[in-house]
């Protein structure tokens, strides 16, 4: 598929995520990102803190924030498309 806009690990190398936050994600989370911005730049995530990431789309960033809390805590997804939330409850399903 062809897009007009930057998506996928280009885009996130693009907003400066770094490496080890992208080590491992599924495939299927980084090729539907396309985010516009790094949100992770602007502050650290403790263990056990809760993270809302609204418009999730395919959980790219959701996937990153759920290594951060680890597993003390949590982190909502919300998304305006069934389709996007589908596939993020999917990947997420995978990593458990």
């Amino acid at each position: 598929m062809t897009f007009h806009f930057h998506h996928g690990l280009p885009l996130a190398k693009i907003l400066e995520y770094p490496e080890e936050q992208l080590e491992g994600l599924p495939i299927e989370a980084v090729e539907s990102f396309a985010g516009v911005e790094n949100p992770f730049s602007l502050g650290k995530i403790a263990p056990g803190e809760t993270v809302l990431d609204i418009g999730s789309g395919g959980g790219f960033d959701s996937i990153i924030a759920a290594n951060m809390v680890g597993p003390t805590g949590r982190v909502i997804g919300v998304d305006m498309t069934d389709a996007m939330l589908g596939k993020s409850r999917n990947t997420a399903k995978t990593l458990v």
